[in-house]
């Protein structure tokens, strides 16, 4: 293994970088304030590259139960076909007390047999608020500006705070040949801007690309891995400490602690660049009315 350092990012993960995570998620309130009670998150990525994956791995080290929760459908590794056929809410609670202050709004993936469903048309109304909560996600409604689906004139509240870009390790990010590639770019060249909603990587699989299971701990010292989050972050034009490498259960029976601790690392960064997206536009309004 060709060892590497990453700046900002522990040497080593274990139980207790998950107890530290796990200690200021429980310090959160319940609210963001009082208009506004959730930082709102999509995820963007193809069919089964492990979204719903990593609601499941979230879920599992949130809830801390020594036990691997299975509450989203996901897909099989060798499908097409996306498991997330609406468009769900997905609220998010600490060891079966307390409601966060985040949510997830789990949208089908963006391959080209989604096309017609997932087009950059209902992706931006997504990111807008335009979508109406657990609709019934009708694309045609969506594109058309009307029916039970469309939110016609949504708030700071209804609008996404936090874009996050799901993408495989072993996907080659420096020949974008692909739709779902093509449709993340086009996505980020629409909302970046005036709007500039916050943006974050997440880079699933990687112990596909050569970081064993039972190594994930030393998952930082991983040359592979930085090689392939630089990546992700030149093609997405973003920091590198945007982009967080994650390793999803899949097939396994118990949780381990690196997983944990990488799902949790992941999750406050999505909820602190949320949370200040939500800040910085009452700041703008408040400057407005003056």
């Amino acid at each position: 293994m060709d060892s590497v350092q990453w700046e900002s990012f522990p040497e080593r993960l274990d139980e207790k970088i998950t107890k530290e995570y796990l200690q200021r998620f429980s310090q959160l309130p319940e609210k963001i304030n009082e208009d506004i009670e959730f930082v709102n998150v999509t995820m963007i990525g193809g069919v089964g590259v492990g979204k719903s994956s990593f609601l499941n791995t979230v879920v599992t080290a949130l809830m801390d139960k020594n036990r691997i929760y299975r509450d989203y459908l996901t897909s099989p590794l060798k499908t097409a076909e996306s498991k997330t056929k609406t468009f769900q809410i997905e609220k998010m609670k600490i060891e079966d007390r307390k409601d966060l202050p985040i949510r997830f709004y789990d949208c089908p993936g963006i391959d080209k047999e989604e096309d017609r469903t997932m087009t950059l048309d209902v992706l931006e109304a997504v990111i807008n608020g335009h979508v109406k909560d657990d609709s019934k996600f009708d694309p045609e409604e969506i594109r058309k500006k009307q029916g039970e689906s469309y939110r016609k004139y949504p708030s700071l509240k209804n609008a996404m705070h936090c874009l996050v870009y799901v993408i495989k390790a072993s996907t080659n990010v420096l020949e974008p040949k692909d739709e779902t590639l093509k449709k993340m770019k086009a996505i980020q060249r629409r909302i970046n801007g005036p709007r500039d909603v916050k943006q974050v990587a997440i880079v699933t699989c990687i112990d596909e690309i050569g970081v064993p299971n039972m190594d994930m701990e030393n998952i930082f010292k991983y040359k592979c891995v930085k090689t392939i989050c630089e990546d992700v972050a030149r093609f997405l034009q973003m920091d590198l400490q945007s982009v967080h490498p994650v390793a999803n259960y899949y097939e396994e029976i118990k949780p381990s602690a690196a997983k944990n601790a990488l799902s949790l690392m992941a999750l406050w960064d999505i909820f602190e660049c949320g949370e200040r997206y939500i800040q910085k536009k009452l700041e703008k309004r408040f400057e407005d009315d003056y």
